[in-house]
């Protein structure tokens, strides 16, 4: 796939600013070569592309950009409570501290504390550390170069009279309460009253799951979705599950989108998304991703 090219080998990671940005004006002039229009919106540390004309889509499909960091516990279908969200990002911290006295108690012995209290600090500096300033994972194939070069692919290959049907947006900052999807869809009021969809590792999996919001689960661009997904699964073999947002990728469903699909291996509740966030992130299914595109594309002209 081209657009996969485009990230992998011109741009494999996309962390720092000037890496964003870079990226952006590359695809930014590859959408506008083939007949898209395309703005910026920048909300303050963010920074977002928006592809087509909202005024007059009735869908907005998304994707986010940049590349995440390598965190401590791997990427999993984690339960969308926000505090337990949060227990599961900060587990290894809370391990120590919880772990610490313990040991610590059992060896009060003179000296013998004070390695243990150095330990301890210089554990705990490194886990603090690790967790708010996660380096770039350079092995980024799935998570998620794979939603972005599908949505880049969509914006190639969706016929001229279908472009006013969508438009679409890259994104960043994931790490953010407030992502750059949500401030995005605050910052241009025509995009909050669309249905939403995020593109989620879509590249290595067995099996597709669209995540939906709830009170969404009804609407007609939903079903739409869903009957294109399932139809072009059954063509190649690739099973389509539906689940409500009691499960979110990450860290639970992200703010402002109303569904969300990623490829996994099984069925919930013990889905997973393998080696998303390590270094064996080196797998993408291009079968998957045209699967899944030509899907998009369909329930796009549908609409």
């Amino acid at each position: 796939m081209e657009t996969q090219e485009l990230l992998l080998e011109k741009h494999p990671v996309r962390r720092t600013i000037r890496q964003r940005y870079r990226f952006l004006s590359d695809a930014k002039a590859y959408a506008e070569s083939i007949g898209w229009t395309c703005r910026y919106l920048d909300t303050g540390t963010s920074r977002c592309l928006l592809i087509g004309n909202e005024n007059t889509a009735k869908i907005t499909i998304s994707a986010c950009y940049e590349t995440l960091g390598k965190p401590l516990i791997p990427t999993a279908i984690y339960p969308a409570v926000r505090p337990l969200s949060l227990f599961l990002r900060f587990l290894p911290l809370i391990l120590i501290v919880l772990v610490f006295p313990v040991v610590a108690t059992t060896a009060r012995t003179g000296l013998t504390l004070t390695i243990f209290e150095i330990l301890f600090l210089t554990l705990a500096i490194f886990f603090t550390l690790r967790i708010f300033l996660m380096p770039a994972n350079r092995e980024n194939y799935n998570c998620n170069s794979s939603g972005c070069a599908v949505l880049l692919h969509l914006v190639k290959v969706l016929s001229a009279n279908n472009r006013r049907k969508a438009v679409f947006l890259l994104w960043d900052r994931p790490d953010e309460y407030r992502s750059g999807v949500y401030r995005a869809r605050n910052s241009a009021p025509s995009l909050s009253s669309l249905p939403f969809i995020h593109l989620s590792c879509v590249g290595d999996g067995d099996r597709l799951l669209l995540l939906l919001r709830k009170g969404t689960e009804g609407t007609e661009e939903q079903k739409t979705l869903l009957k294109a997904l399932k139809r072009r699964g059954a063509k190649s073999g690739v099973s389509v599950d539906r689940a409500n947002t009691r499960y979110g990728i990450l860290c639970g469903p992200l703010r402002g989108v109303d569904a969300e699909l990623c490829a996994v291996y099984g069925r919930l509740p013990f889905s997973k998304i393998k080696n998303a966030g390590t270094h064996f992130d080196t797998t993408c299914d291009p079968e998957l991703l045209v699967l899944l595109s030509e899907a998009l594309r369909s329930a796009v002209e549908t609409l």
